[in-house]
């Protein structure tokens, strides 16, 4: 009796370990079945949202390098006047005794995000600025880029050469000196140079003129 139950116990065990083997057999399978085709009968949720930043137009213009100032001199025995300008050239030190050849014109710099034309006027013309004889006496202005291809098109009166100053009372736009300035940081300023030419005959004091620059966003 037993011995039969020894006997019972071990079959038992032995159908219990193969039972265990086949239901793992039948698992993995069901698991590679998963992978293979993938789990189904989730729930999915998409949903989106947004990023805004909105820019405001601005209209801005500076005179980054806003004066010249060619100091205290006179014009020398023997020369009938003192020609000098802001690129460092004069008709020699001996007519411009003392003056300042270092001095490097006015910077207009577009400082806004909008292109601008910039129009540019002063408030003499030379007899006003400078005095002394008529025909001798000058105040002039030549327009260049200051970095490179920072205007589209300079103004063609100052952008060839040398040529008298835009008067306000004649119209703004006798000044125009930039018809599209780009707003753009590597390329956004245009440079004014000066040139004078002073009469020994002119009178003796201060000169100066004021300058206005103008930018119309485009």
């Amino acid at each position: 009796m037993s011995e039969m139950t020894n006997r019972t116990i071990a079959v038992l065990l032995i159908f219990g370990i193969v039972f265990s083997l086949v239901a793992t057999l039948v698992s993995l399978n069901r698991l590679s079945n998963i992978d293979r085709f993938g789990i189904t009968g989730l729930v999915t949720n998409t949903t989106s949202g947004y990023v805004n930043a909105s820019v405001t137009s601005r209209v801005a213009v500076n005179l980054t390098l806003a004066a010249v100032d060619f100091g205290t001199g006179y014009v020398g025995m023997g020369c009938n006047n003192c020609t000098i300008d802001t690129q460092g050239g004069s008709n020699g030190a001996a007519c411009c005794a003392n003056f300042l050849t270092t001095q490097k014109g006015l910077v207009i710099e577009n400082t806004g995000n909008t292109y601008l034309q910039i129009d540019v006027n002063f408030s003499k013309n030379a007899s006003e600025f400078i005095g002394g004889t008529v025909s001798v006496a000058k105040f002039m202005m030549l327009v260049v880029q200051n970095d490179s291809a920072s205007c589209h098109t300079l103004g063609a009166t100052w952008s060839s050469g040398y040529a008298n100053v835009p008067i306000y009372n004649t119209g703004e736009s006798a000044g125009l000196v930039c018809n599209v300035l780009s707003p753009n940081a590597a390329n956004d300023s245009i440079r004014l140079h000066i040139n004078i030419t002073i009469p020994d005959n002119a009178p003796s004091g201060d000169k100066n003129a004021s300058v206005w620059v103008t930018g119309t966003g485009l």
